[in-house]
């Protein structure tokens, strides 16, 4: 009879270890993938305008989708838009967790920013702008 009761309690036992495993593994998954996102978009916009290309393509985003989503464990890339201003780039990578239940995929997601990680950059170019600004002085 004790030893029925000890194995009905390391069935219980065991099923929660494994849920808190799964829990963790999952939470760096996302972890990494957060982090892999911010550097490599950052990285990839830093490297296009410095090489002073102006306009942003579609075949620059989708290659940064195709980075992205051959980096990433988690994650699904869906869509990256990125909006250039005078002084920064903004990029905005919209993505799916493959996760069905509800509850678990909340601690993941925020309820505001809806599966989308921005990335602003700023492009600064200092004796670009200090001409610039000779020029509106007129000096």
């Amino acid at each position: 009879m004790k030893k029925a009761s000890y194995t009905v309690e390391a069935v219980f036992v065991f099923s929660i270890c494994l849920w808190v495993l799964l829990a963790l593994i999952y939470g760096s998954f996302y972890i990494h993938d957060r982090m892999i996102v911010g550097s490599v978009a950052g990285e990839m916009a830093a490297e296009r305008f410095q090489r002073e290309e102006k306009d942003i393509s579609a075949q620059w985003e989708k290659e940064v989708k195709q980075k992205l989503s051959d980096a990433l464990y988690l994650m699904q890339i869906q869509k990256v838009e990125a909006k250039r201003g005078l002084a920064c780039i903004e990029i905005q990578v919209k993505y799916r967790i493959p996760i069905s239940i509800s509850e678990i995929k909340s601690l993941f997601t925020d309820k505001n920013t809806k599966d989308t990680f921005v990335i602003q950059k700023e492009m600064p170019k200092p004796m670009e702008y200090k001409w610039d600004a000779d020029l509106l002085r007129k000096k």
